[in-house]
């Protein structure tokens, strides 16, 4: 079991620093149930799936801000100065792609087979160390210099308690595989291939009951008679609240419902078992059941073409597989939303989009709703960006005067303070939201489907659309992937990412530069964002055209 380390620089400075607020409590709008007849059950869960409660304002910003952040990011003597410069043009220089490509494509396991003496090792494991105290996001979020320099010094004593020479195979699985699994959960960190993910959370559920909520409990016909959910408990799990066991759900027919099912950690069974006991609404009598929920697999689905807009008995069938390709196919991408944002009701299929060029999910929201995007994670830069680090920061969550008594503003910032910025794609100004807390006005329906294989610029992309009004997510969780891995801000760029290769053994290492928080700081690794609605992914889109047709809203909203 993997051991997630308190946040110790970085989470204190957020927990102190973001105001209290409600963001982004977008949902479903009145009028929409009046015209559609959505049931209100439904619009409640997606009202309350987009609220977001953030800490109070720590009183002592400043303080808390220099003594925690820019002293410990910025202090550095000349001695660090001159080492970090090494380490980085190191990774500068191993970071040349066709390089790495050339590499990897001729001898990427070849090198293990290799024997190295143990001073050699040494080397590697303090160039490795040093890449990730000054260029790793998530540095400080899993224990910084108090857990990370303590396993340098365990793994160097092991070293030179073993016989040499050692062989890079051994050194890459008993040491650093071995030792770095313990403190590092995240699911963009490779080393040699192996991602030192964070434990990947599942949906298992079953339809054989179809439940229906009326006030606060739960019932269902069985042989022709109405029971009601009295107990749950599951020996796999340890959990015996009912709550925890039911989600809501598209049936085979479209009918909003709920059924059992749980999202958790990766138990490595293909199901769970529950025992379930039901009360006779009329008699009190009761029944027990042993109910299996299968393992729910998201299916790889093909990445081309990269986007695909069609019509389904009258409904637009948006299609997006990928946030990677031609650059024709991100403008094409872009100026889709032009076409999309006047129908009335929308499916977004986003299964398994991925990619890491996130610019263009904003882009593309721009050009839908004529309003920008909020961040939907909090963004600190790597620490060899000190000055980024310190902007970002400030800009987000300090006030403009005391901010701008500090640092520079940040590009975004000032945007937002003149309240409209110029899109480079289309010639058109957008308008920059200034209170934060608001929706995005969206006038049409939209309906995204979702699954575990979204990561990345793809959960990105579902972060801002849970900012729009009237927006409903179908399917599973996305895979959680984004602690690490960053973007800028600007338009058209890649992410950042770290990229190189141990400089004896040559083990490959891959990090992200940034650190991303949700707002509330819950955990996203390995969780990702939940759908208002859980349907197996092979289904979801027959369940949804169903779910349009049976609530009419095709129909009502033309």
């Amino acid at each position: 079991m993997k051991h997630i380390h308190p946040f110790i620089v970085i989470t204190i400075c957020i927990l102190f620093l973001v105001p209290y607020t409600s963001l982004h409590s977008a949902g479903i709008r009145d009028d929409y149930i009046s015209q559609t007849g959505i049931p209100r059950q439904l619009r409640q869960i997606v009202n309350e799936n987009r609220d977001i409660a953030l800490p109070p304002l720590h009183p002592d910003t400043s303080f808390t801000f220099e003594t925690l952040l820019i002293n410990k990011y910025t202090n550095f003597s000349t001695i660090d100065d001159v080492r970090i410069a090494g380490v980085l043009e190191q990774i500068r220089e191993n970071n040349d792609w066709q390089y790495n490509f050339n590499y990897r494509r001729i001898g990427c396991t070849k090198h293990l087979e290799d024997f190295l003496p143990r001073e050699k090792l040494i080397e590697d494991i303090n160039f490795l160390f040093d890449v990730l105290r000054y260029g790793y996001g998530a540095y400080h979020y899993f224990g910084g210099d108090d857990v990370f320099l303590p396993i340098r010094y365990t793994m160097i004593e092991k070293l030179n308690n073993m016989d040499k020479p050692f062989q890079v195979s051994s050194f890459l699985d008993d040491l650093l595989i071995s030792e770095l699994q313990n403190i590092i959960s995240d699911n963009y960190f490779q080393i040699h291939n192996v991602t030192l993910g964070a434990v990947k959370h599942i949906l298992y559920m079953s339809d054989e009951f179809i439940l229906y909520k009326e006030k606060n409990d739960f019932f269902t016909e069985i042989d022709g008679v109405i029971y009601k959910v009295l107990e749950i408990s599951c020996i796999d799990t340890g959990i015996t609240q009912p709550d925890y066991f039911i989600l809501p759900t598209l049936t085979n027919d479209g009918e909003f419902a709920w059924v059992f099912g749980i999202v958790t950690a990766n138990t490595g069974y293909e199901t769970v078992e529950i025992t379930v006991v039901f009360e006779n609404a009329v008699t009190k009598s009761t029944r027990s059941f042993n109910v299996n929920l299968p393992q729910i697999i998201s299916p790889q689905l093909s990445k081309s073409p990269m986007l695909e807009i069609n019509e389904l008995n009258g409904i637009t069938l948006m299609k997006n597989r990928t946030l990677i390709g031609e650059q024709q196919e991100h403008i094409d991408f872009i100026y889709s939303a032009d076409a999309l944002k006047d129908k009335p009701v929308l499916i977004m299929d986003l299964r398994g989009t991925g990619g890491e060029q996130a610019a263009y999910t904003r882009e593309w929201l721009r050009s839908f709703t004529n309003y920008e995007p909020d961040d939907t994670f909090l963004f600190t830069y790597s620490m060899h960006l000190t000055t980024y680090v310190i902007r970002d920061l400030l800009s987000y969550f300090i006030p403009y005067n005391i901010a701008n008594r500090t640092f520079e503003m940040a590009e975004l910032n000032h945007a937002r303070k003149m309240g409209t910025q110029q899109n480079t794609a289309s010639s058109v100004s957008y308008k920059y939201r200034l209170e934060w807390d608001k929706p995005i006005q969206n006038d049409n329906f939209v309906i995204v489907i979702t699954d575990n294989n979204i990561h990345i610029s793809g959960e990105m992309f579902i972060g801002q659309l849970r900012q729009l009004e009237n927006v409903l997510f179908v399917g599973t969780n996305t895979s959680g992937t984004h602690l690490s891995v960053g973007f800028t801000r600007s338009n058209y760029r890649h992410a950042r990412i770290g990229r190189t290769k141990l400089p004896n053994s040559k083990i490959d290492i891959i990090f992200g530069l940034e650190l991303n928080l949700r707002p509330d700081l819950s955990q996203f690794e390995g969780i990702g964002f939940m759908p208002d609605l859980y349907v197996p992914p092979e289904e979801s889109l027959e369940r949804v055209l169903r779910f349009i047709e049976r609530y009419g809203l095709l129909e009502n909203l033309q």
